[in-house]
């Protein structure tokens, strides 16, 4: 559990730290935990910068998640 956590934490500060605040990246691990949602973190060092724009958006609500499967 604790090199996951490290690791998790590593992914973050090296790929998204610049514009992704630690309390969503918690969020993110906390989501790659459930059903459904497995690889959401690694989608995050797959495709950031479509993360990053899909995070600024006005309403990413209404946009598919990257890289992710249709639920």
């Amino acid at each position: 559990m604790l090199q996951y956590r490290v690791q998790s934490c590593f992914v973050k500060n090296v790929f998204i730290s610049d514009w992704l605040p630690d309390f969503a990246w918690n969020n993110i691990t906390e989501l790659d935990k459930l059903e459904g949602f497995q690889g959401v973190m690694s989608s995050f060092m797959l495709y950031q910068l479509d993360w990053q724009l899909w995070y600024a958006n006005k309403e990413p609500e209404n946009l598919p998640l990257v890289g992710m499967s249709v639920f």
